[in-house]
């Protein structure tokens, strides 16, 4: 007998080939697992573009990379047919508009400050899309909020800036949002006796924390790294139980980052949820 030919349908797979299993991505399998609602940071245009996935509570969106000077040709490009854009942003968006000339190993020292090239560009988007999306983040180091001292101590500086900012996002129909640093939350609850977080609470303002799970006891990280070495043995010198800690971040609207999948698996989400911190974020 002849061996029969496999054929192949419309609908259909050859004859010869077994059904395929459906592909599984771990890390969405870890985001709709987590105790906490969990944002995807997303980088570029396409995927401000892209929905989220059903997993993920919402994104936190930057159009530039923080990494680097943001110039006006460069915002533009990012933005693209700004209609288009806007047309894709939810109310379970967060937005980074990078109004100021900073980045993420540059942080703008001063305040206030001149107007960037590409200062007029963004102001614009941030004036059409601050309706649109949950919140808009302002920062001074990128998309970060970073004012504190090296020498570990509060810096009054972050003060103006957040009610300065603060009010341009109200007055355009937005919630402010500021991607506080670790460090500017520890010296505020330590050593600044909470003013930072009275102004955050002043304006409703939204914080993600980066890199929050430095802040949690049995926090996933890499304690050796040059960033990340001193946070547990501030705390444990000033708040052994981070009981004072907890407190502070209770009273303020705070989300962390995750330390990339490798940290949601280990159970970051759980470690900055005990510490207060009310959503997580992931790349």
């Amino acid at each position: 007998m002849a061996k029969r030919k496999a054929t192949m349908t419309e609908d259909a797979t050859p004859e010869t080939e077994a059904p395929q299993a459906p592909v599984v991505d771990e890390k969405l399998i870890s985001v709709g697992n987590a105790c906490i609602p969990v944002y995807h940071m997303t980088r570029g245009r396409d995927a401000a573009n892209a929905p989220a996935e059903e997993q993920y509570a919402g994104k936190i969106i930057h159009l530039v990379q923080p990494e680097e000077n943001t110039s006006r040709e460069g915002l533009a490009a990012a933005i693209g047919d700004r209609d288009e854009l806007l047309e894709a942003l939810t109310d379970r968006d967060v937005l980074w508009v990078p109004l100021y000339q900073s980045h993420t190993n540059k942080r703008m020292e001063t305040w206030p400050v001149g107007a960037p090239d590409h200062y007029e560009l963004a102001f614009d988007l941030l004036k059409l899309a601050a309706p649109r999306v949950a919140a808009i983040m302002i920062g001074n180091m990128g998309c970060e909020l970073c004012w504190f001292h090296r020498s570990k101590t509060f810096c009054e500086r972050v003060l103006p800036f957040v009610r300065d900012t603060a009010l341009l996002v109200r007055d355009c129909g937005g919630r402010p949002a500021y991607g506080t640093v670790d460090w500017d939350i520890l010296v505020d609850c330590y050593r600044g006796g909470g003013q930072m977080a009275d102004v955050m609470r002043e304006v409703d303002a939204l914080q993600i924390c980066y890199c929050g799970y430095t802040l949690a006891a049995d926090g996933h990280y890499d304690r050796a790294h040059n960033l990340y070495a001193d946070q547990n043995g501030f705390i444990g010198r000033h708040d052994k139980d981070r009981g004072k800690l907890r407190a502070y971040l209770a009273s303020v609207d705070a989300w962390s980052g995750m330390n990339f999948v490798s940290g949601l698996v280990a159970g970051n989400d759980r470690a900055c949820a005990d510490l207060g911190f009310r959503a997580g974020m992931i790349g």
